[in-house]
């Protein structure tokens, strides 16, 4: 088993992030909602019952607004008290303006004991920020070093000029990705990409 026999592919939504649904059954993937009301899109609705992927949240006035207290102590216990009431198995992803937004915030996630009924999705392009482009290669690679073992789940996306595309039209070396998804990740682990089918997925991780 290797994480290329469970590459699956899935469109991006108004923000340009991955959203939708991936399969079906016990096995599908649903990208949508946030955990913080502050942060929620209120185009999602609520939280599905059943298990799916979400973002972390913030404290701003929308999705992906920065606010300054999101990673303040009442940041962290605002997703402490949202995690207590998510759904067992839901699987949180993070962004650099959510308080889940660093490889270091990821960690202390995992260890929390209000989260241990969920799991995590490892979304790399979006924990950079554009001033991190310039040495994006070395931000990727720390980031799955401290993070890609732990995730229960991983979404790729490409950036362009710093907004979310699909694989290919941006800057991220997909090779690159490929070589630490062998080095880091676990072997059977699911991998979402932004891509218009399957075939162009893998081309782009070559």
């Amino acid at each position: 088993m290797s994480w290329r026999n469970q590459i699956r592919t899935c469109p991006t939504g108004p923000h340009g992030w991955l959203e939708g649904t991936v399969g079906s059954g016990e096995t599908g993937i649903e990208l949508s909602g946030n955990l913080l009301v502050g942060g929620r899109d209120r185009a999602g609705g609520d939280l599905p019952t059943r298990s799916t992927v979400v973002w972390s949240g913030g404290l701003g006035s929308s999705a992906f607004d920065a606010h300054p207290g999101t990673w303040l102590p009442r940041g962290w216990k605002a997703l402490m008290e949202a995690s207590q009431d998510a759904p067992a198995g839901t699987l949180v992803r993070p962004h650099a303006a959510h308080v889940i937004s660093d490889g270091l915030a990821c960690r202390r996630f995992l260890e929390q004991p209000e989260a241990a009924h969920l799991g995590l999705a490892f979304s790399p392009a979006s924990m950079l920020t554009e001033a991190m482009l310039s040495d994006r290669q070395d931000h990727l690679t720390r980031l799955f070093e401290m993070v890609a073992a732990e995730a229960s789940l991983i979404l790729l996306e490409d950036l362009a000029q710093g907004r979310p595309c699909v694989a290919g039209r941006g800057s991220l070396n997909g090779g690159q990705i490929a070589r630490l998804l062998d080095l880091h990740a676990p072997v059977d682990v699911r991998v979402v990409v932004a891509a218009d089918a399957d075939e162009a997925a893998l081309r782009w991780l070559q």
